[in-house]
């Protein structure tokens, strides 16, 4: 059986190899080789070989791999970064961010945890933790919630806004709580008040400390506030987040055909701008260590909202109108019930 001590070697010599450009020497592992014919299921071919193979090491050759191989350790962390990205999390936060994909599947596509479980074994993977749930329940989500011709009769809007819902309420469980408020007329900024961009900074600090990501940048250069009070267009901020959880997964599900977009950050985000009013849409792409997620954001209601505006500027017209029109009449009725007192 593979034991954990043994892949990671496996992984150090691999990282340590890439870094140094000098090939380990253990001239029976046949690593490279391996990997470049069997992919990830190199390691279970070797660790398999009959135990009465002798591995032969060239003494001078393996003092030479180890002295430029010092730095490995740091090449281990850069190419296995799906482990660092959960390293901080509970094991309460990893539960419930887990579960949640599920959780909404079971509520708009008739999933249960029966047939998930009767499917799991197709969704084999060399992912761990948190990181492999999210992956097998957005598998399972691509087949529950399929790609279909009409977009208008497709399900996965629907699973995105609520994995946002789901994922708001976990933020407020944990006491992150940023400003809801009225963002169209009052802009991104409420007024100069902070507004929609610091409650995201507000969010992203909160999910932070709950190890759902590393680090962020927040983009708001593309914002004018005086257009978007205008409420014609729309405007786009972009974050970049380092390490998030989920991104081992999403890179995993990219391998895959028509997947399910992952990215908790996105969906979390995504769902505070609705509360304040705001359509958003998401794109993520990689990044250095992380992902640049650009959020497309107009005002929610657009065409009710000014269809509002319209029929009560045109009550108050009409209003201000007829009372303008019936003023004579009342002056000269109360004018002839003076005249007919005197």
């Amino acid at each position: 059986k593979m034991s954990s001590y043994s892949l990671l070697f496996l992984a150090g010599v691999t990282a340590a190899e890439a870094w140094t450009g000098v090939a380990a020497p253990v001239t029976q592992l046949g690593l490279r080789g391996a990997h470049r014919s069997c992919g990830m299921q190199a390691p279970a071919m070797i660790l398999g070989a009959s135990s009465s193979e002798t591995l032969r090491l060239d003494r001078r050759a393996l003092l030479e791999f180890a002295g430029k191989a010092a730095v490995a350790p740091v090449v281990v962390g850069i190419a296995f970064p799906r482990e660092a990205a959960a390293e901080s999390l509970s094991k309460d936060t990893a539960a419930a961010v887990g579960k949640l994909p599920l959780d909404v599947l079971k509520t708009i596509a008739g999933g249960s945890e029966k047939e998930f479980k009767g499917l799991q074994a197709d969704y084999e993977s060399d992912l761990t933790g948190v990181e492999l749930a999210l992956y097998q329940a957005y598998m399972y989500g691509a087949v529950k919630v399929p790609v279909t011709e009409d977009p208008r009769i497709s399900l996965r809007p629907l699973f995105q806004s609520k994995m946002s819902d789901g994922l708001i309420k976990f933020a407020q469980a944990n006491g992150i709580a940023p400003k809801v408020y009225d963002a169209r007329g009052d802009g991104l900024t409420n007024v100069g008040k902070g507004g929609v961009l610091k409650g995201s900074k507000v969010l992203l600090d909160g999910l932070k400390k709950q190890g759902l990501l590393d680090d962020y940048t927040l983009d708001t250069s593309e914002y004018d506030e005086n257009e978007w009070k205008q409420g014609t267009g729309s405007t786009i901020i972009s974050v970049i987040v380092k390490k998030p959880v989920g991104m081992a997964a999403s890179r995993a599900l990219e391998e895959e055909d028509a997947p399910l977009q992952l990215s908790l950050v996105g969906n979390v985000v995504s769902g505070y701008m609705r509360q304040c009013k705001v359509v958003s849409e998401f794109l993520v792409e990689p990044a250095k260590d992380g992902e640049k997620i650009s959020f497309t954001l107009s005002w929610a209601g657009k065409a009710r909202l000014a269809q509002s505006i319209s029929r009560r500027s045109k009550d108050k017209f009409n209003t201000a109108r007829a009372f303008t029109k019936d003023k004579p009449k009342e002056e000269k009725e109360k004018a002839e019930e003076e005249a007919a007192d005197e």
